[in-house]
């Protein structure tokens, strides 16, 4: 969302500032991403499901997401809508949340793009922050910048775009994501750089001042004024982006910092475990304040914390997702752009009755954010069908993650890397993937929740195996699936 309840009418059309055609900057641009695939090349991403909702579901959020696209309108660069609908532009957060859903509707182009020019905004001079909205020409959004030093900015989208740029690699296999120079720049300054810049107590973890006020910057995405120091959106973003680094670093060929790299999140992870806990309240500690933690429900300084897996497996978490899931609950509807995390807050967490209530209360919502047509969109692929990708090594996991009310789900048409495939599940116990066309084979790692000791593969028993994944129990078993064949797993 972009800033806006904090500082103007919802309500209220703000227009942007005047325009300007940067022809130069719009031609490079458009070179480059010539040849790359747009809206009106989008692959024919298709669902089939035995819940006519959700098949009404998908239905309006490829149509509605689609509507959105920008790119081919003159003086517009390759983008796509991402925040409130009066202000045309597209936000650092909304495009990290929306991108999923993009890349699978074919809008591979819009995403490097935009993803660009927030990573190329990300100087010194600013502290190493992106700025936080841009016009569809790439033009600064100046209704949320006045200057290098008067700029709407909080921390968890620093390390968000890291974390979803490394995910469109493991996504589209595009050495773009994890060659390209200025995203290089970007990805290293946002876990090096910017944490230097503020770490005012020197502990690894990205503070703000404590303003609450969003133009001088603020930690949490909760846009509420609270004055947090250090935030559980923040925190948690960090450790994914640390996580996401080190895929790109191996990707580079530099394992020795992958490895660094991975230990640096380790360290984040332990020191989180044992200084964002409360022993008086038996609850994660969600932000600190200059009077100190606050272990009351915070939103989305609550709910990224088992959100972006920095919580422990186990009682702890367990209890906290109970709160979390309540504290939703019990309050009065807000803004709807908080409400698109939650799905995937509890699908990670294998809690599905509860992912499926918040992605009912989404979709049922047919809310004009656009964030919610995408990620309506992403919750399918990677929350119901438990789809992990690995385009880089032409490999995937699923797992089934489907409620009582869809019997079966299949999505049809995935792009991944080169390849274009289909998953189904039928209810938790029975997959298959369809490779209709790429390069190479698949590695297909099929995954079902509990402990089986074998599987049916394709007709033949085989053992399976067993591992213990953020809590879950999980048997799987690998199927290499060449171009053209299907493959079936059962337990």
């Amino acid at each position: 969302m972009s800033a806006a309840a904090s500082f103007s009418d919802e309500g209220a059309v703000v227009p942007s500032s005047r325009l300007t055609r940067r022809t130069l900057l719009i031609s490079a641009v458009a070179a480059t991403f010539a040849g790359r695939g747009t809206a009106s090349a989008a692959p024919a991403l298709a669902l089939r499901s035995g819940s006519s909702t959700l098949n009404a579901d998908f239905a309006w959020a490829r149509k509605r997401a689609l509507d959105w696209v920008q790119t081919g309108k003159p003086g517009t660069i390759p983008s796509y809508w991402a925040g409130l609908t009066n202000r045309p532009a597209f936000y650092s957060r909304d495009v990290a949340h929306q991108m999923l859903g993009a890349h699978l509707l074919g809008l591979d182009a819009e995403n490097i793009s935009m993803l660009k020019v927030f990573a190329a905004s990300a100087t010194e001079r600013r502290r190493w922050y992106p700025l936080w909205a841009f016009q569809f020409d790439g033009g600064i959004y100046r209704t949320d910048y006045k200057s290098d030093d008067n700029f709407v900015r909080e921390v968890p989208a620093v390390f968000e775009l890291t974390e979803k740029g490394v995910r469109q690699y493991l996504w589209t296999a595009d050495r773009a994501y994890v060659d390209d120079s200025v995203l290089w720049k970007y990805y290293g300054n946002s876990v090096n750089a910017f944490v230097t810049a503020h770490d005012d107590n020197r502990n690894g973890v990205a503070d703000e001042d404590g303003t609450g006020k969003i133009f001088q910057g603020v930690a949490s995405y909760n846009e509420g004024g609270e004055g947090l120091l250090e935030a559980g959106d923040a925190i948690g973003s960090q450790y994914q982006a640390l996580l996401a680094y080190s895929i790109a670093q191996r990707a580079r060929g530099d394992e020795a910092g992958a490895r660094a790299t991975e230990a640096r999140a380790t360290a984040l992870r332990a020191h989180f475990e044992k200084n964002w806990w409360s022993a008086s309240a038996n609850r994660y500690i969600r932000g600190f304040t200059k009077a100190g933690a606050r272990t009351n429900f915070g939103k989305e300084n609550s709910w990224f914390l088992p959100m972006k897996g920095i919580t422990s497996p186990g009682t702890r978490t367990n209890a906290y997702l109970d709160f979390v899931h309540k504290s939703v609950s019990d309050l009065p509807p807000f803004n709807i752009e908080a409400y698109t995390y939650l799905p995937e807050t509890f699908f990670r967490w294998g809690r599905v009755d509860q992912a499926w209530k918040w992605f009912r209360y989404v979709a049922d919502s047919r809310a004009a954010y656009p964030e919610v047509s995408y990620t309506t969109i992403g919750n399918i692929a990677e929350g119901l069908l438990g789809i992990e990708p690995n385009a880089p090594a032409s490999a995937l996991s699923t797992l089934p993650q489907l409620p009582s009310a869809v019997p079966w789900l299949e999505l049809d048409h995935i792009p991944l890397g080169k390849h274009d495939l289909a998953v189904r599940h039928d209810g938790t116990k029975s997959s298959a993937l369809t490779h209709h066309s790429g390069p190479r084979p698949l590695v297909w790692t099929a995954q079902f929740s509990g402990r089986f000791d074998t599987a049916l593969v394709n007709g033949q028993r085989q053992p399976t195996k067993v591992s213990v994944v953020e809590g879950r129990t999980l048997s799987s078993v690998t199927i290499t699936v060449a171009p053209g064949a299907k493959a079936t797993a059962s337990v």
